[in-house]
């Protein structure tokens, strides 16, 4: 096997209301077949719903300081902290001033927000 080359030109941005998502490597953006990395940046105050992801996630603080509640309580992340996200937990992310992160994943993960009927869906950003 040889090594892949994805260019910042070849990477791929997906907004939602509360972040602007870069995928940099994904089955879709440079062929990576186990792993999904993308850039989550997000402005002061903003808030991502409270979900659940069916994978475990790798989320390290690149710039600013965020909120991450879940079931056990709520944390604050800073620049260079690192959170583990275990697969099948409620959480949500609250950006306290703008921040960034780079953020590992599964390419095959699929999204559900608690209490609601929905299909699970598979984030844009994973792909």
């Amino acid at each position: 096997m040889t090594l892949i080359y994805v260019p910042v030109i070849s990477t791929r941005s997906s907004g939602t209301a509360a972040a602007t998502t870069q995928t940099l490597a994904s089955p879709t953006v440079g062929g990576s077949s186990d792993t999904s990395l993308w850039r989550v940046r997000m402005t002061a105050g903003s808030a991502g719903p409270l979900h659940i992801i069916d994978s475990e996630q790798i989320w390290t603080v690149l710039a600013g300081s965020a909120s991450i509640r879940s079931i056990d309580g709520e944390l604050t992340a800073t620049v260079g902290d690192t959170v583990i996200m275990p697969a099948n937990v409620e959480r949500g992310v609250t950006a306290l001033d703008d921040c960034e992160f780079l953020v590992c994943g599964s390419p095959s993960a699929l999204a559900t927000i608690p209490g609601n009927d929905a299909e699970p869906v598979s984030p844009p950003w994973v792909r």
